[in-house]
């Protein structure tokens, strides 16, 4: 039925698989790949945005941002207390500039676009899941996707998500 169908399009989520670029590292060995799913209904920066913390400390000084950084994101195991936890974010705003990058294809994937259209433009019948995935900090292909503002990332994503749902509505 049509409603089955609906729902089985709203509730499908695609596995990826999410690596760290070698021109976005700073350490001698690259950190494992990371798994996640994402639902099609969403944006990468927003689907992935644990990645985007969890990666970006691996990435070259010269490419840190302020990020947000949440009680979850600590490796050392300890809880932060709420206060340390409350003033950390304070002082940290937004997530890094990024872009993602089909590894197949070996090209950009659009921030603006849902990941339910990326996967279906980007993927091959003959590829297996997960969808392979690459996080870059640097070298942002400004003349192939648009631009990030540094600070605003995650406002940037929203903005296009709220005007997708007034253009719906």
């Amino acid at each position: 039925s049509m409603e089955s169908v609906q729902e089985s399009n709203w509730e499908g989520a695609i596995p990826v698989l999410i690596s760290l670029a070698e021109t976005s590292l700073s350490t001698p060995t690259a950190p494992e790949p990371l798994h996640a799913m994402l639902y099609r209904q969403t944006f990468l920066h927003i689907g992935l945005s644990f990645v985007i913390r969890r990666l970006h400390k691996f990435a070259p000084p010269s490419f840190h941002s302020p990020i947000i950084l949440r009680e979850e994101d600590y490796d050392d195991g300890a809880v932060a207390t709420r206060q340390e936890s409350t003033a950390k974010r304070k002082e940290q705003s937004g997530l890094p500039v990024c872009w993602f990058e089909d590894d197949a294809t070996q090209r950009p994937l659009r921030w603006h676009v849902w990941v339910g259209v990326l996967y279906d433009l980007h993927n091959h019948p003959s590829e297996k899941l997960p969808w392979r995935i690459r996080l870059h900090f640097n070298n942002y292909p400004s003349k192939q996707i648009l631009p990030l503002s540094a600070g605003r990332v995650q406002e940037e994503v929203r903005g296009v998500y709220q005007n997708s749902l007034k253009q719906a509505v």
